[in-house]
């Protein structure tokens, strides 16, 4: 059996504050919740004798783009009331292109940049290119960029998306990506 568990980074109170809560603190109630959800987990019939995983998953902020990441992970083996220990978990969500000058995400920041730079030649018009990495273990593992435009007809479209496809082997040839082209009208192209 897996579970997960979201914890939030910040309280929001009924009048309207925002608190943030600290790592630590989100860390230490979080391995205490996942330890008595294994204890209830286990006091349940057909539940005594199955491996049970638990996951702990960080949210962030109400309005931010990047949902959050999970921290944690432990293993209770068959018939054990307690995990086995806790393992940290090396995983965080990027935006690109990035607000920060953040070592760890330069070489990737500078690929996107000029990858949005690559489109803006191309679609001299606003082009608004927002990317989110998954990073693992300190490596970038998954990319996620959505372009929302404004299309003047089926042959743009084919054009643009053909183009984009070029643009993502060059930039990001080692990483899964994926590329949400969009207009008002919905949907127009994944890469």
């Amino acid at each position: 059996m897996s579970i997960g568990l979201t914890l939030n980074t910040v309280h929001y109170s009924k009048s309207g504050t925002e608190t943030t809560i600290s790592k630590e603190v989100i860390e230490a109630e979080g391995m205490k919740l996942g330890e008595e959800v294994i204890r209830r987990l286990r006091a349940e019939e057909g539940l005594g004798d199955i491996p049970i995983v638990i996951g702990l998953f960080k949210q962030e902020k109400r309005n931010s783009i990047a949902p959050g990441s999970y921290f944690a992970k432990t293993v209770a083996e068959k018939g054990k009331a307690t995990p086995s220990g806790w393992k940290i978990v090396d995983e965080e969500y990027v935006l690109f292109p990035a607000a920060t000058n953040d070592e760890k995400f330069r070489e990737t920041d500078t690929a996107f940049r000029n990858f949005k730079q690559a489109i803006d030649d191309y679609f001299p018009s606003f082009v608004n290119v927002i990317g989110r990495g998954l990073y693992t273990d300190g490596s970038l593992r998954s990319l996620e960029v959505e372009i929302p435009i404004q299309f003047f007809g089926t042959s743009e479209t084919i054009g643009f998306t053909q183009y984009m496809t070029g643009l993502v082997v060059k930039y990001f040839p080692n990483v899964q990506t994926e590329v949400s082209i969009t207009s008002v009208n919905g949907p127009e192209a994944l890469i």
